[in-house]
């Protein structure tokens, strides 16, 4: 290659160049070539935005799970990160080995601001809940928009 390219350089009457200008040339090109392949691949693209300004980032700051006489207590420590309002609509509880939901609550509205947290506390009857002692769980957060949080803890 750097023959072929010296011999591209030899003028009528001049010296070819010499082999370290060619290897300049194409290191230089080969740089071009990277970069024009880096921005046409995704180099150049937007890393992960929200389509809008307007985005939900709801996140589960902690959770706790305690079994009561009358079935169980889920405690969710919320807080939304995002910059519009969001409002959780269901939070589950998922066994983190079968992968069985074991508790689910589906009649909730609790809209957090822009910037806030919050605590929600759900007592649910045995009825609607199957929790034991020693057990991982995955508790999860939904909001009405379909952004989904989550977290795991287990029943000591």
């Amino acid at each position: 290659m750097l023959a072929l390219l010296r011999s591209w350089f030899r003028g009528y009457g001049r010296p070819a160049v010499s082999s370290a200008v060619v290897a300049g040339i194409l290191a230089v090109i080969g740089v071009l070539v990277v970069l024009a392949a880096y921005g046409w691949i995704g180099g150049a693209s937007p890393r992960y935005l929200p389509d809008s300004p307007l985005y939900e980032a709801l996140r589960i700051e902690g959770a706790r799970l305690a079994l009561t006489p009358q079935g169980a207590r889920v405690t969710l420590y919320l807080a939304n990160a995002g910059n519009t309002p969001v409002n959780v609509v269901e939070v589950i509880v998922v066994d983190s080995v079968s992968g069985y939901v074991v508790c689910g609550y589906s009649k909730l509205s609790a809209t957090l601001q822009p910037h806030t947290a919050t605590t929600i506390t759900l007592n649910m009857p045995r009825s609607m809940c199957d929790l034991r002692r020693g057990g991982v769980y995955v508790v999860e957060a939904l909001t009405d928009d379909g952004v989904e949080a989550a977290y795991v803890v287990s029943i000591p």
